[in-house]
């Protein structure tokens, strides 16, 4: 239980360094009016690696912190990452062990649904404008070929440093509870 408690922490940890440099990637990229956004890549490892409680405790915390970086109702980001993270924990079994492929394809799905989700749930009632909608195109399409880029290199990352601090990386359906 302790050694699940301090992975949940250092996988929060990496997931709050990763949202900074992220929010910081964007901002050099504002001149050219594009933005990232996926939240999914925050997901995986989480409901990979982690019990269900410390998963979502994991994944709560980390989209409050991406809720305070977009300046968007707190809770938008929890409700869709939620989905996600009970998405991947019930495919987990059939679709994801150890094939890289199938990890990298449903992210990218899991993501333009978050996208095309946060961007009808931020969308303002009654006013239609297809620039927001061209906007939001762009901004899926440039978010799906960098996460398609990042997503193997950012689980990686997560498993070298749980490594490094010299705790288990076991599937948490074969993990013993004791």
């Amino acid at each position: 239980m302790l050694s699940e408690t301090l992975r949940a922490i250092i996988l929060l940890g990496v997931n709050l360094l990763v949202l900074v440099v992220l929010q910081e990637l964007n901002y050099w990229l504002s001149p050219l009016s594009i933005y990232l956004y996926f939240p999914i890549l925050f997901v995986f490892y989480p409901a990979l690696y982690l019990r269900l409680p410390c998963g979502l405790l994991c994944i709560l915390l980390t989209s409050l912190f991406f809720d305070a970086s977009l300046m968007i109702p707190y809770g938008n980001t929890w409700s869709i990452l939620c989905v996600a993270y009970i998405t991947i924990v019930l495919l987990d079994v059939i679709l994801l062990r150890g094939r890289k492929s199938n990890i990298i394809i449903l992210a990218l799905i899991l993501n333009a649904l978050a996208i095309m989700a946060n961007t009808f749930l931020l969308y303002p009632p009654g006013q239609f404008s297809g620039a927001y909608f061209f906007r939001a195109l762009e901004d899926l399409l440039a978010s799906e070929l960098f996460l398609g880029l990042a997503i193997l290199p950012y689980l990686k990352l997560q498993s070298s440093i749980l490594k490094q601090c010299n705790l288990p990386l076991t599937w948490k359906l074969v993990d013993n509870p004791s």
